[in-house]
Parts: structure tokens; sequence; C-alpha cells
């Protein structure tokens, strides 16, 4: 059960310009494993049919908790294998206790076309990333598509903002994989670091009289989604600072906690 703490800044209330607000800070509960995922059986999909299947196994976690596994953000489930599956990209996630670990998986085609795609940079609030796709063992011409939409010859989409895109891609017999991939934003960790630091890691608030401290790179990356949260919604910095981000730093912020929050 998670619990919750409420803490408050007295001194910087009643004295500093700087003062910070009331805030509930979430108590998060610590893996202290060293979870992995690994796929122990897997077998590839014939074209045109849904028969690939994955078998997945974990290790390193709390052996008094049974693992649990989801496939593309499905709900978990007890069992370990995932059958009827087509050739394509997937995202295999295993729980055990407060551990959690993802595994990028793809199941090919055992005879025919297979692809991989790779996912060029957008800069953060623009349109600029790219998805180039190549592919082997086409029957033919192969016609790509993106997230739905009409097929091209051409293996290259350009023009796009990041986030999360399918591609398909599919041979003049029929056979077809389908890719997920991510345009992630050019932001940096040290871009929000800087912002994070410099508005809120400040005497009276975040700078260590005030849990939690952040300038403390790790707590940063820790809390990357209260972070993005927060400055989403403009109460951090709190308006009692007298600070405030501008619309470009809480847009990198979102762009760096929606690329995984990467260091």
């Amino acid at each position: 059960m998670k619990e919750y703490t409420l803490r408050l800044c007295v001194y910087c209330l009643l004295i500093l310009p700087t003062a910070c607000t009331y805030d509930q800070v979430e108590v998060i509960e610590i893996c202290d494993n060293n979870l992995l995922l690994t796929i122990t059986d897997q077998t590839a999909s014939a074209c045109g049919l849904a028969s690939g299947s994955l078998v997945a196994a974990v290790s390193g976690g709390a052996a008094d908790v049974p693992p649990e596994y989801s496939l593309n953000g499905a709900d978990f489930q007890n069992s370990n294998t995932f059958t009827d599956l087509a050739a394509g990209s997937y995202t295999l996630t295993a729980k055990q206790g407060a551990c959690t670990a993802t595994l990028d998986v793809v199941v090919e085609n055992s005879e025919g076309l297979n692809a991989t795609a790779v996912g060029v940079p957008s800069d953060c609030g623009s349109a600029s990333g790219e998805i180039m796709v190549s592919t082997s063992d086409a029957g033919g011409a192969v016609s790509f598509s993106l997230n739905g939409g009409p097929g091209q010859p051409e293996a290259t989409f350009s023009g796009l903002a990041p986030g999360d895109n399918q591609v398909t891609a599919r041979d003049a017999i029929g056979c077809e994989v389908t890719l997920e991939v991510t345009v992630t934003s050019t932001v940096a960790f040290a871009e929000v670091e800087t912002i994070v630091t410099t508005n809120c890691a400040v005497s009276g608030c975040h700078a260590g009289n005030v849990s939690p401290d952040f300038r403390d790179r790790a707590t940063i990356l820790s809390r990357a989604s209260r972070i993005g949260a927060r400055t989403g919604n403009a109460t951090m910095p709190p308006a009692s600072s007298g600070r405030s981000l501008a619309q470009t730093e809480i847009d990198a912020i979102a762009c760096w906690v929606a690329d995984g929050a990467p260091e």
C-alpha cells in the first residue's frame, strides 16, 4: 500500500521570499533487486499468419512474489507464454514485487519478408524526426505505411514529431511486418537538470532543507514524472517563490519525460 506524507517548509514560508509550498510527497516503494528479463524460447511466424510465440523468464527478483508479464501494454498475466503473434516488434514487461523490467523483442517471419526500423530524434516542439526502414527477403516490391496511412514505396518517413509510431512493411506477395518505432526528442538530461536546479534547487526550497533535494541528479531522475506533472500545471516552481518557467522550458521537461527520462 502506498503511503503519503505531508511536508511543510515553515522556515521558508515565514522568512524567505523564495518560499516553498505544501507538497504531498509520495513515498516510492524501492526495488532492491536486480530483475533480469530474458526470452527462453521463441518461434517465428509464417507469412500472412499470426503463428509466432514467445516464452519469457525472470531472475533476480523477490523470490516470495510470483512474476507477472505483459506484452505491448496489455493487462499483466501470470503466464510467461505469449502465442498467436504476427511478425513484428513487441515490448515485453515483467514485474515482481516493486521491480519491473522491459525488453524489446522482434518476432520474424520464418520464410519471407523481415524488417528493421530506426527513429531519428526530432527537436522538441517541432516535427523534424525521421523513421528509416530496412527490409530483407522480400517477395517483390515493398510498400511502407505509417500509423495505418497509405502505402508508399519510400522506406523513409520524415517530418515526424516526438512520439510512438507504427510502421508496416508489406511485399508484393502479401508478407507483412509491423514495427513499433519511437521518435525521441533531442532534449538531453543536462538541459533538464539545469532548468530544475536553477529554478527549484534554490535557497528556502528544494536545496537541502526541503525534501526532495533537487541538487542531487539521482533525485531528479527518480522523480521525473512528478517534475513533469508539476511543471506542466505550473505548480513547480510555486508562485510564492517569485520564479517561473518559460514555455520552452516546460516543453523541454515534458519531452524528456515522454522519452523515458534518460540520463
